[in-house]
């Protein structure tokens, strides 16, 4: 949620592209083949950090994604898209839900983003998007009744 990545550019991503510190960012090559640089919070930073913290206990030796497998066909070995979107569909299913997939956490950072600010020009450079069309076509699902709630000048004067 918090980078936008691309379940493929998540399962993709290696050790020596990720970066934990203050200024919390990653390395990804992107749709395309161009190389992009990705900041997350430092919560995010924080849960990554746990990951890595057992990360070696699972991870087969040489792979050196971030993500591997803890079951499935390939313990061990990276993180495939089609394993990251076994496991959403099993939280979805256990959640209720339907149609979900791991696009939804992709969809969900940039409309949360959105609502909390970010411009269509930060929006293009996080999600990797080269036309504000694209910002748009994520967007969709804000509508009229959501701008009260958020953008209403008199309850912000009220505040």
């Amino acid at each position: 949620v918090d980078t936008g990545l691309r379940a493929s550019e998540l399962c993709h991503l290696t050790l020596d592209h990720l970066h934990l510190s203050e200024k919390s960012y990653l390395q990804i090559q992107t749709k395309g083949g161009k190389w992009q640089t990705k900041g997350f919070s430092l919560i995010t930073a924080f849960d990554i950090d746990n990951w890595l913290s057992i990360r070696d206990y699972h991870a087969l030796d040489g792979v050196d994604t971030v993500f591997v497998s803890i079951g499935g066909n390939t313990p061990g070995e990276s993180m495939t898209r089609d394993g990251l979107r076994a496991i959403v569909r099993a939280w979805a299913k256990r959640a209720g839900l339907t149609h979900f997939s791991p696009h939804a956490f992709r969809r969900t950072g940039a409309t949360l983003a959105a609502l909390n600010g970010a411009s269509d020009e930060m929006l293009m450079k996080q999600f990797g998007w080269k036309h504000a069309e694209q910002v748009r076509r994520y967007l969709q699902a804000l509508t009229a009744d959501t701008f009260p709630q958020l953008y209403s000048p008199v309850s912000s004067i009220r505040k």
